[in-house]
């Protein structure tokens, strides 16, 4: 299994809690490439992220359909399988929230390709090693995914080859403040920097203050918006961007 240890939302979203800081990443999470296990996981935590940020903006009915095309175990086994996205995952022991999380190992990645398989290849050689000893259980506390294949045409003057979209950074709320969000985050721009890639950019709901904080720390800046449609409401998306 392929894996990138770290030191220390289409839309991209921490939810309506997650606060970000610029306080050291907290010891102890694994970000790692997700597999077809992690999927349930992955469809939990979307879709409760999801509603809590946006039930409030759209009907029941409008809500119910939009987890479910998005949300699903089942989408999710679809989305690990498309050769333009990698889904990454940030996993913590499984324990109770307020458990402290153990150290963990520094970040590697492969540096030596710069495209939507090359950021699926990290640190394998990690994941080698720790296979002969006992590993404690973890869950999947957060996820976000890379896509090479999107665009918008705020970013269209940066070359497809050397550009990514980060979409879908959502943290587990009971792990929100831990600085969960911030590590994958974190480890995710170490790695497509490592691959290639020269400028990243993503969309986050015009009022979702919180996360739009949480970007602007990893350096990104308005650049254009768009916008999105949640059954018959349509929202408002900003487009942030950054170089490499």
């Amino acid at each position: 299994m392929t894996t990138l240890q770290q030191t220390s939302a289409a839309q991209s979203n921490l939810g309506p809690s997650e606060a970000p800081s610029r306080a050291p990443s907290p010891p102890g999470v694994v970000i790692r490439r997700a597999t077809p296990a992690d999927a349930a996981a992955i469809a939990d935590i979307g879709a409760r992220v999801f509603h809590a940020t946006f039930a409030h903006t759209c009907s029941q009915e409008d809500m119910d359909e939009y987890l479910g095309e998005n949300f699903t175990e089942a989408v999710i086994l679809q989305e690990l399988k498309d050769a333009a996205k990698s889904v990454h995952v940030a996993c913590v022991p499984a324990s109770s929230p307020s458990s402290p999380i153990p150290t963990p190992s520094a970040p590697t990645s492969d540096a030596s390709t710069s495209n939507a398989s090359a950021v699926d290849a990290s640190a394998s050689a990690s994941a080698s090693a720790s296979a002969s000893a006992p590993a404690p259980a973890s869950r999947v506390a957060a996820f976000l995914v890379l896509n090479t294949a999107s665009s918008e045409p705020c970013v269209e003057h940066i070359p497809a080859p050397h550009r990514i979209e980060v979409q879908r950074v959502y943290a587990d709320p009971d792990v929100q403040g831990r600085g969960v969000a911030k590590a994958l985050m974190g480890a995710a721009m170490e790695m497509v920097r490592a691959q290639g890639y020269t400028y990243a950019w993503l969309g986050v709901w015009e009022n979702n203050v919180r996360a739009t904080k949480f970007y602007e720390k990893f350096g990104f800046a308005r650049v254009g918006e768009h916008e999105f449609w949640l059954g018959n409401e349509c929202q408002l998306d900003y487009i942030f961007g950054r170089e490499l």
